[in-house]
């Protein structure tokens, strides 16, 4: 039986998660890299926009936040809206 999209996009995702929740700087970098191509372009929120590929995020946002807050918790979403494929991240 074939993967159903939700199902792969968190099993894609898995190293991702698991490295935001244990939070080690190198495992991060590494699982962005794995998840994101180098040339990707980021798009967030304001205050961080559009961000050049995993460095950009990670360098921009994961990096400075963790420094900041460091017990900071990533919580993921997975699923459809709208009859769309969403993903949301949030953080507490």
């Amino acid at each position: 039986m074939p993967m159903d999209v939700h199902a792969f996009n968190k099993a894609a995702l898995a190293p991702m998660r698991q490295a935001l929740y244990d939070y080690e700087p190198s495992s991060v970098r590494a699982a962005l890299l794995s998840v994101f191509r180098p040339d990707a372009v980021v798009h967030l929120a304001t205050p961080y926009d559009d961000l050049d590929g995993p460095q950009g995020l990670y360098g921009n946002v994961f990096e400075p936040l963790q420094r900041a807050i460091p017990d900071l918790e990533r919580r993921a979403s997975i699923g459809t809206r709208s009859s769309r494929c969403a993903l949301h991240c949030a953080g507490r």
